[in-house]
């Protein structure tokens, strides 16, 4: 139960720091709403169980902590790219990509131009 929401913690955090790169309508807010309540029911129950005054419980929910966090560490997916990849999947990308990224990618190549960068 303790490394269950580890996990949903670490996602929901995962996924909010992803959503905000993205444009409002694409986030995809009903999947980090319910990581949030998923967590929130497992700290219902949590929360009860400690409540019962269970020492072994609380030896047992220490000991859970630690090692949902180093689960949820070790498979937890890279939160980032090195830019220059991320800059070239976007210039791969650049046909679907929305009209503000366009006008950035064109801002982008007139500046290189003028500054007669080569490389």
């Amino acid at each position: 139960m303790i490394a269950s929401t580890h996990k949903l913690h670490t996602n929901a955090v995962q996924l909010h720091r992803e959503a905000l790169m993205q444009n409002v309508k694409a986030r995809g807010i009903g999947t980090i709403a319910g990581y949030n309540i998923a967590q929130t029911l497992i700290h219902i129950v949590y929360v009860l169980f400690i409540t019962s005054n269970n020492g072994g419980f609380l030896v047992a929910s220490v000991v859970a902590h630690c090692v949902g966090v180093v689960l949820v560490f070790r498979s937890q997916r890279q939160d980032n790219n090195h830019p220059i990849h991320t800059l070239a999947h976007a210039i791969r990308n650049i046909s679907s990509a929305d009209e503000q990224a366009r006008k950035d990618w064109h801002f982008i190549v007139r500046t290189l131009r003028e500054n007669k960068t080569t490389f």
